[in-house]
């Protein structure tokens, strides 16, 4: 009789857990990311995301699965994709609620607890760290007291328990090529030692306290140190500690990082970031860009056409064709530091005749009573709390982005081919600013609106001297709209239209005749891969008898 021998079953898939703060900025592209990793291997992904942002960031993961780069067809994928709420409080910098709410919930997984959630495709279904314990969770740099909490626990394990730790860094590789390139907290650790301070007293003294050092990196033009915060940005000394020092040193603890960042957007700075985390022998993957798909619609995915907002971007078109209008946008959490220069600035666009659209997203948003009279008035300007912003930029009436340089903003703008004019206030602002206007030439920045300590010499332009004045920036704002919708404007519109292509490759799948797959497309495979082929970390105990 012929023998049967026993076929060894199949090794559970890997549970990946994913957890950005309840930054919208932070959790928008991990929710991407998410989408893409169940759709690129067969594993088990877990997003734990703020309550007050989960529907969104679903609407997200949805449009992605159906019309992403990936292609359509991923719906069998939803199920292996579970979202976790959790509270994420009512400040929209701390995370404090989110931290503790989040550490809560994992105390419950580690006792054995299961916990109910909804998978992507409706089902409902359990996380449970005794059936499908974790192979990795993904922290995001901001939550760096859950990195270091989860940190504690894995060296305060009886035995190892196999947890591997890496950390999400949603900033542009250029913030982080120059910042750690300057290696702020052995900075910080020195002066509190010298000087006898507490670390946050010395991250004051060191991050916030600018010298006139000359700052010299590769991958950027030449600056000052206090160009890096051109507004003068005053960080709250509780947000100082937890990225400069609670954050640094949590990235000790870490296996490596996952960059949101395009490594092809600034691949200078990409490769400096990477040799800096080589050198503890940590891993970089960049999984940039992680955009939701632009669509073959006129008006983008459909969220404006139709509306009374896409009626009147349509009308802009009709009237004064096509490239015409201005986006106008701070984003969520931030607002310049002399809000009278934005008003004079609103004021010239309106003066002008330059359409223009403006949501008021931060909740630091406050206009002078008479401006917004004008503003809601004009039937040439859009002002809304909320707006969908990848969709305008899409719209074929917009020529031109305001903004902040924040690295979500600056990734859709290159993706729906419009070039900006910059006013940078803090965190990457600053240097993407100067990669955008220098490097890439797809950007003017403002330099006149600088304010405070950020409003010394600009060495790059020979140590030239600001006036600073609302008079100052009314001219500079005039003049950088008449080059932007001039010849140079346009110029730099197909120069973003390059960059655009190259970014958008990224994501290829290399199926097509002469198309290699995508950068980001193997560095997330190679992640998941690579903690895939360690065993999953061993959190739930058994119970003695």
């Amino acid at each position: 009789m012929e023998s049967l021998t026993a076929v060894p079953a199949a090794p559970p898939p890997a549970h990946i857990v994913l957890v950005p703060t309840h930054l919208w900025g932070h959790a928008r592209p991990m929710a991407v990311l998410a989408a893409r990793m169940v759709r690129l291997r067969p594993v088990i992904v877990t997003l734990c995301l703020g309550n007050k942002i989960a529907s969104r960031a679903r609407g997200e993961i949805m449009h992605d699965i159906r019309a992403g780069p990936l292609g359509s067809g991923g719906e069998e994928a939803l199920a292996r994709l579970r979202v976790l709420e959790v509270e994420q409080g009512a400040d929209h910098l701390d995370p404090a609620v989110f931290r503790d709410s989040f550490l809560e919930a994992w105390g419950r997984l580690c006792a054995g607890e299961t916990v109910r959630v909804e998978a992507m495709d409706g089902t409902p279904c359990e996380v449970d760290f005794k059936t499908s314990p974790p192979s990795a969770v993904v922290v995001d740099v901001f939550g760096s007291e859950i990195t270091a909490a989860l940190h504690a626990l894995r060296e305060q394990a009886p035995e190892p328990k196999g947890l591997r730790i890496y950390s999400w860094t949603p900033v542009s590789s250029s913030y982080t090529a120059v910042r750690y390139s300057m290696n702020p907290l052995a900075m910080i650790e020195a002066v509190a030692a010298r000087e006898g301070m507490s670390l946050e007293e010395a991250a004051v003294s060191v991050v916030s306290t600018p010298r006139g050092t000359a700052v010299d990196c590769p991958c950027i033009p030449p600056v000052y140190d206090y160009e890096l915060e051109p507004q003068g940005f005053i960080w709250p000394r509780e947000l100082m500690l937890r990225v400069w020092v609670k954050g640094a040193r949590a990235l000790r603890h870490v296996e490596g990082t996952i960059s949101f960042d395009a490594r092809e957007y600034h691949s200078e700075a990409a490769a400096i970031m990477r040799d800096l985390m080589g050198r503890t022998g940590k891993k970089v993957y960049f999984a940039g860009p992680l955009l939701t798909a632009r669509s073959n619609e006129k008006c983008g995915r459909g969220a404006v056409a139709g509306t009374e907002l896409g009626r009147w971007m349509d009308g802009q078109v009709e009237k004064r064709g096509a490239r015409s209008v201005v986006y106008v946008s701070f984003g969520s959490l931030f607002w310049p530091s002399e809000p009278v220069k934005v008003f004079a600035a609103l004021e010239e666009l309106m003066d002008l005749g330059v359409p223009f659209i403006m949501p008021r997203s931060s909740p630091l948003v406050k206009l002078p009573a008479e401006l917004e009279r004008r503003m809601e008035e004009s039937a040439d300007v859009w002002l809304d709390d909320w707006l969908p912003q990848q969709d305008i930029l899409e719209h074929p009436a917009v020529g031109w982005s305001l903004t902040h340089a924040g690295h979500n903003t600056v990734l859709e703008c290159i993706q729906a081919g419009v070039p900006m004019i910059l006013w940078p206030i803090t965190v990457d602002q600053g240097p993407n600013a100067l990669h955008l206007s220098t490097n890439l030439r797809i950007a003017f920045e403002l330099l006149e609106v600088r304010s405070g300590t950020g409003a010394g010499p600009v060495r790059r332009l020979g140590d030239k001297r600001l006036s600073g004045t609302v008079e100052s920036v009314r001219k500079e704002v005039r003049e950088v709209l008449g080059r932007a919708f001039g010849e140079e404007g346009e110029r730099m519109r197909a120069r973003v239209g390059e960059v655009s292509g190259v970014l958008e490759a990224a994501w290829a799948s290399g199926e097509s005749a002469g198309d290699k797959e995508g950068v980001a497309r193997r560095e997330v495979k190679a992640f998941i891969d690579d903690v895939s082929a360690y065993p999953p970390a061993r959190l739930v105990q058994a119970k003695s008898t």
